[in-house]
């Protein structure tokens, strides 16, 4: 038990954690799988990996649907 975060919180925060970097991974694989141009990759890929989540879920609801 740590002195600043009491140990319900603990969970909350290690579920955060995971979450955020599951829908990560998830983004970045449906990015490169996508039929963007390869620059455009790369920059959503540093916009999703930089601005995380947020990036990830701009890639979802702009970046996916521009690139179809």
């Amino acid at each position: 038990m740590t002195p600043l975060m009491p140990a319900g919180l603990d969970v909350v925060f290690s579920f955060v954690v995971l979450a955020s970097l599951a829908v990560l991974i998830w983004a970045l694989v449906d990015l490169w799988k996508s039929k963007a141009e390869q620059n455009t990759k790369l920059l959503w890929t540093l916009l999703v990996v930089l601005v995380n989540p947020i990036g990830a879920i701009l890639w979802f609801t702009v970046g996916k649907k521009a690139n179809k």
